[in-house]
């Protein structure tokens, strides 16, 4: 929209004499802006502070126009309208106005909130605003903020199981990873997976370098993870475990592969529960410690449980 056209068509506004077509016209001006994402992509955090307090001024300034002296008021332009019809008529340029600016305001410091989610059995790779990459495992939950900055903080939400790539830009932005039970991991760029399922937390590195951050309910503490290593805690935050692994047998669902590595049946039934959403139960449950090392595709459900109970020599009650 041309500025003199808009000029236009907010001083009919003002002077009450706007048509219905104008209003939407300019109501479809504003929605440009969330719409829009040139509008504010390119800005600087001072810049965008910068043209909030422009906009309050002009607030400002408008708010004056109609609290002016009595003089004043006679060297406005006379309307062919009801004395009493003006005060509600500054009344609503002037709240017009404030819901303007705030609606700017809102949506330049709060972008709308992305929301990645994926099914029982379901993987999905997405490409986050930098171009780094996430590969989601089922029963998964990811959210960010549409929109980020060249030089603040990149942030994501993580419920669920996930495995992160994260580029390492220039200026070296730091990449937080926030998880429900107050834990968020720090990156610049690496590789990584990291596994939240009930009240259990896993971070495994494949490459690069992490900080995580935990917070416990008196004190909280820095571990430095490095490739290779990981780390696991249960309720307890700071009562945590960690240890060197092969970083490829937490990894592998993302190729469709499942590596066991002396891995127990009580623990593979656990993990299918979570992913994909089956609770299989076995009659004797000594066989839930049994333990074993392989691969197995990750292709299709069916294959899968039918090679668990060719393998760990067992049958399931309620899977037919």
């Amino acid at each position: 929209m041309e500025k003199q056209f808009l000029k236009n068509l907010l001083d009919k506004f003002q002077a009450g004499t706007i048509s219905e077509r104008e209003k939407e016209q300019l109501d479809l001006w504003y929605q440009s802006f969330e719409e829009d994402e040139s509008h504010t992509q390119t800005l600087s955090e001072g810049e965008k502070a910068a043209m909030e307090a422009s906009l309050l001024r002009k607030i400002n300034a408008k708010i004056d126009v109609f609290q002016p002296t009595k003089r004043a008021w006679l060297s406005l332009p006379k309307f062919d309208i009801e004395s009493s019809y003006i005060p509600n008529l500054r009344t609503t340029v002037v709240f017009s106005l404030v819901i303007a600016v705030a609606a700017f305001t809102f949506i330049f410091f709060n972008p709308p909130t992305v929301v990645h989610a994926t099914e029982y059995g379901q993987t999905s790779h997405i490409i986050l605003p930098d171009q780094s990459i996430v590969i989601l495992n089922g029963n998964t939950r990811l959210s960010y903020k549409k929109r980020w900055s060249s030089n603040g903080i990149r942030e994501v939400v993580l419920e669920g199981e996930a495995f992160f790539n994260v580029i390492h830009t220039q200026n070296h932005q730091r990449f937080l990873v926030h998880t429900p039970d107050d834990v968020f991991v720090d990156v610049l760029g690496t590789e990584f997976t990291l596994s939240n399922r009930r009240d259990k937390t896993r971070i495994v590195l494949n490459s690069g370098k992490i900080e995580l951050n935990i917070k416990g309910q008196r004190r909280k503490e820095k571990v430095i993870m490095n490739p290779g290593e990981l780390v696991e805690f249960g309720a307890d935050p700071l009562r945590y475990t960690k240890k060197n692994v092969d970083p490829e047998v937490y990894s592998s669902w993302k190729d469709k592969k499942l590596i066991l590595d002396h891995t127990s049946l009580g623990a593979l039934l656990i993990m299918i529960e979570e992913t994909y959403g089956l609770e299989l139960r076995v009659a004797r449950k000594d066989l839930l410690g049994q333990k074993i090392s392989g691969k197995l595709p990750l292709e299709h459900i069916d294959t899968l449980i039918k090679d668990i109970s060719a393998i760990y020599k067992v049958e399931f009650e309620n899977y037919q």
